[in-house]
Parts: structure tokens; sequence; C-alpha cells
């Protein structure tokens, strides 16, 4: 898809997780894309997006930490790094020729959640146990000991 004069709007909003009724909302940003025609914003895609936090869990928020998120700093850290992470991420989509969902951009955007768990469970694998091993440690060693 070809966008002229591109231009991507954020807009975090809050939504209350299903079933829940503890008070803390679900944090989301909506993404709108489209182009900037003589001075006036045209939608052409909205899209939904999870805020994750640094250790990859979803950002949940109460009702009076969302309405003062300017004053609080960390949450406005967090929606910020997001906002500027969307920005290049569309960005990229759109120039390597990529559909345009909130399920591809959330896989582009956390790319690397996948990517770390993989990871664990390959290293996990690469141990040795036998006899000798056995006689000196009780438990399976890592084959680069």
């Amino acid at each position: 898809m070809k966008f002229e004069n591109l231009e991507i709007r954020t807009n975090p909003f809050k939504k209350s997780p299903p079933r829940k009724k503890n008070g803390l909302y679900q944090l989301k940003i909506r993404v709108f894309i489209g182009s900037n025609d003589d001075g006036r914003f045209r939608n052409k895609i909205t899209l939904e997006i999870k805020v994750l936090d640094d250790t990859n869990k979803q950002v949940l928020v109460s009702a009076d930490e969302f309405n003062n998120r300017k004053s609080n700093k960390t949450l406005n850290l967090i929606i910020l790094k997001t906002e500027s992470k969307i920005n290049d991420t569309v960005r990229r989509m759109i120039e390597g020729n990529v559909k345009l969902t909130s399920e591809n951009l959330f896989k582009y955007l956390y790319k690397n959640i996948k990517a770390k768990k993989v990871g664990d469970a390959i290293e996990a694998e690469k141990t040795i146990w036998n006899d000798e091993v056995e006689k000196f440690y009780s438990e399976p060693v890592p084959v680069e000991v």
C-alpha cells in the first residue's frame, strides 16, 4: 500500500480486562495511519496494540493513574517509548510491503519476545549426563564445562 504524505498518529486508551473486576485496566494504543492532504488528516487504517513493559508483561493501570499519566513519569515513559517504536515499525512495514494489521504490527513490534523464549529452550538442551559426570556432580552439566 502506498501512502503520499504519510502520517502516523497514536492515542493511548484504557480497556477493562475481560471478567476481572479488580479496578485495573489494560493499557492499549490506537494507531491511526493515513495521509495529510491540504492540512487535513485522512485516516486510512486504524489499529490497536497492547502495551508491554520492559519485562514483556502487559501494562495494567488504574483509572487515576491513566488520568494522571502526564505526572506519572514511568507510565509516560513507557507510552512514549512504545509510540516511537510503533512509528518506526509502521514505516518499516510499509517499506517492506507487509500487510498492516494489528496482529502483524504486534509481532513486528515485540518480535524479541519469541526470540528470547526460543533461545532459552536451546540453551537448556545443551547439557551432558553420564556416569563420569554423576561421580563429580549430582546433576547434568552444560556441554561447555
